[in-house]
């Protein structure tokens, strides 16, 4: 029966968030009787698509101190907290504790996260690596949020490495070309846009 409360719990919760009341759904959540995995990932959740990563972050720190694991889906929430804050040694502790600490291998939404992470911290090299070395076929969507990165920073070496790779999975994607396109214009260099 405790299971079914728990989730009864966190149906309520998930409810009171999604409506835009999270203090509410905080408050459902810290006067559960009882919380397993769902339920805390429920509250990172929450807190990390509403723009209150921070407190994402800390539930998570919490969750882990109370020794729940975390699970994938877990883990998919805590990156893009630390994602949208740019917390690049927090989220990359987070993806290397993945493997090492709890078994769990990194999926695509993982690495689409840990990727853009090196991105805001300017580190394209890397992020760049880690796509072109995940263990399963990069999407346009790594690409793509890589490129985008190279016009912000300006960087049309990896910027030009980036567009060929988009355009062996994708040729007719006219945002890459547009975005590659972007880059060589805000550089000045209009015969290359």
């Amino acid at each position: 029966m405790p299971w079914k409360d728990t989730v009864a719990w966190t149906t309520i919760l998930q409810a009171y968030a999604q409506a835009g009341h999270l203090r509410t759904s905080l408050f459902v959540f810290e006067t559960m009787p009882e919380r397993n995995v769902v339920s805390w990932t429920a509250m990172i959740s929450a807190f990390a698509h509403s723009g209150n990563q921070m407190d994402s972050i800390q539930i998570f720190h919490a969750m882990n101190l109370e020794g729940v694991k975390p699970d994938d889906i877990c883990f998919a929430s805590a990156l893009l907290a630390c994602n949208h804050v740019g917390l690049l040694y927090r989220g990359h502790g987070y993806f290397t504790s993945m493997r090492r600490d709890h078994g769990i291998a990194p999926g695509r939404e993982h690495y689409f996260s840990m990727a853009d992470i090196l991105c805001r911290a300017g580190r394209l090299e890397s992020a760049q690596e880690l796509i072109r070395t995940m263990p399963f076929v990069p999407e346009v969507l790594h690409w793509g949020s890589l490129l985008n990165a190279c016009k912000l920073q300006e960087n049309t070496k990896i910027g030009n490495k980036t567009a060929k790779h988009l355009s062996t999975l994708d040729p007719n994607d006219a945002a890459s070309h547009v975005l590659l396109s972007n880059l060589y214009a805000s550089l000045g260099n209009l015969g290359r846009a």
